[in-house]
């Protein structure tokens, strides 16, 4: 099939889609996919598997069409940096902090020995069990990761048995550890500042005010857009005001945002009062009173078995009923076994 066919096929699919950044997003995608091909040379075959490719997303966008549950949830984990290109690009400005000194290098004299910066909202995403897509990470493993064994403190009983790890393997096992984690992490769309007693949003010159960094798509109202498609009936927008959708999406579209929302953390910086009388600098003192947290929001949803123990229902009276009475015994279970 040529580019012009291929190009036709995905454009007629992406003007279906109810999402109008969904359909702006792929439309983009869909140019720049097809410029590249055209200026690709068939020395090596590089055109024909890229010709591939843009064939195999023409199928994708026509079975998402079709309600195929994996195949739109494919499509929004693309366009909502849930994974490929655009994660990376949420996720960067995470991966460094301006306003902490670089740590010391681990090899004197060689610069490229520092252990990687853990900023404060990386930080925030490792150790919640929202944000992460495994188990979460634990404020001491950040300090000194597993997978250093314990034989990077040269008087350890690890280090007495098996010998002192060295320092540039200790580099190198740091800086894997730092890359594995935070790809396994589910990167924001933005920041929401909050200080006691006063304002509260995701507004620019709300988070300047107190002194917290945005994020990709900060006040663009990009996840009160997701908040609408899943269902929510008000929606408070950048400028403080609250919205009603007009029109109410089918149910299955609403649980494909809904499931979407599961995967979208909220990175919430709660800003503490200082004590007063206590004369530190500026930048010092905004470290000590920002602190992060994770939530999620109130119409997001997640498969079972990824539910972490805070959002699992609460075992009433009658959960415990029909435990007891599985546990008896003789009791038959849906097999027709009784158990033991």
């Amino acid at each position: 099939m040529s580019v012009a066919s291929l190009y036709r096929t995905c454009h007629r699919e992406i003007r279906r889609f109810p999402d109008s950044y969904l359909r702006e997003f792929f439309l983009l995608k869909l140019k720049d996919d097809c410029h590249t091909i055209l200026h690709t040379k068939d020395n090596d075959g590089r055109r024909a598997r890229r010709l591939k490719r843009l064939s195999k997303e023409a199928k994708r966008l026509h079975a998402a069409n079709q309600r195929n549950v994996v195949a739109y949830d494919k499509l929004l984990s693309i366009a909502y940096g849930r994974m490929g290109k655009l994660k990376y690009e949420l996720m960067e400005p995470l991966l460094s902090d301006p306003s902490a000194p670089p740590p010391p290098p681990l090899i004197p004299g060689l610069e490229r020995s520092r252990p990687p910066v853990y900023s404060r909202e990386l930080k925030a995403l490792l150790t919640s069990g929202i944000s992460h897509s495994t188990r979460p990470l634990l404020p001491e493993d950040i300090q000194r990761p597993k997978v250093l064994g314990g034989r990077e403190d040269p008087k350890s009983e690890e280090s007495r048995i098996y010998g002192p790890l060295s320092k540039r393997r200790e580099v190198n096992l740091r800086k894997r550890f730092f890359v594995e984690e935070w790809k396994k992490v589910n990167a924001p769309l933005e920041v929401v500042a909050e200080r006691p007693l006063q304002e509260k949003g995701t507004a620019q010159d709300v988070l300047d005010r107190a002194g917290i960094r945005g994020l990709g798509f900060q006040s663009l109202g990009l996840f009160a857009h997701i908040e609408r498609m899943a269902g929510k009936r008000k929606v408070e927008n950048e400028a403080g005001t609250t919205t009603t959708p007009t029109k109410q999406h089918s149910y299955w579209l609403r649980r494909r945002y809904q499931m979407l929302l599961g995967r979208i953390p909220i990175l919430t910086g709660s800003v503490r009062m200082s004590k007063p009388g206590k004369a530190e600098d500026a930048s010092k003192q905004d470290q000590s009173t920002i602190s992060y947290f994770v939530n999620m929001a109130d119409y997001a949803a997640r498969p079972s078995k990824s539910r972490t123990p805070d959002q699992m229902p609460e075992m009433t009276a009658d959960h415990l009923a029909w435990y007891d009475l599985a546990e008896r015994p003789g009791t038959k279970s849906k097999s027709g076994k009784r158990a033991k």
